[in-house]
């Protein structure tokens, strides 16, 4: 585990925490390119890296992080949401370390449901199985 201190904005403005940014819902098809192209618009990117399966390195895991030169970049990015890439509305934010990922959140990303399955079975079985861990307000 990293035991880093998350960095201090006045001491640091410039340091990598503020300057990363989570790219998640990726279409399978989406490369590096096509993500520098896009995002390079907001500002200068110095590292762009999408997440690769283990088991297969050539399979993207549909998330990535972009790390831009300056923290304002983010900014002009989030306030440009909604951001559509590659035919799929893709979730942009901040990236949290891994130390500090266990922050409380109100907001779960889950994906990969059977195909099959039901729109109104799949919110039952999400209410039920979250619903042990608190009051889930939408699905």
């Amino acid at each position: 585990m990293d035991n880093r201190e998350w960095p201090d904005y006045e001491k640091n403005p410039m340091a990598e925490e503020f300057r990363k940014l989570f790219v998640g819902g990726l279409n399978s098809s989406t490369t590096e390119e096509t993500l520098n192209e896009y995002f390079s618009t907001f500002g200068t990117i110095e590292k762009c890296d999408i997440m690769k399966d283990r088991s297969n390195p050539t399979k993207s895991k549909g998330f990535a992080f972009i790390t831009f030169a300056a923290p304002e970049a983010i900014d002009e990015v989030q306030k440009a949401r909604p951001h559509e890439l590659d035919t799929k509305k893709i979730e942009t934010k901040r990236a949290t370390p891994k130390a500090q990922q266990y922050w409380p959140t109100k907001k779960l990303y889950i994906k990969d449901f059977p195909k099959e399955l039901e729109e109104t079975d799949l919110v039952k079985e999400m209410e039920e199985t979250f619903g042990k861990y608190g009051t889930v307000k939408d699905v």
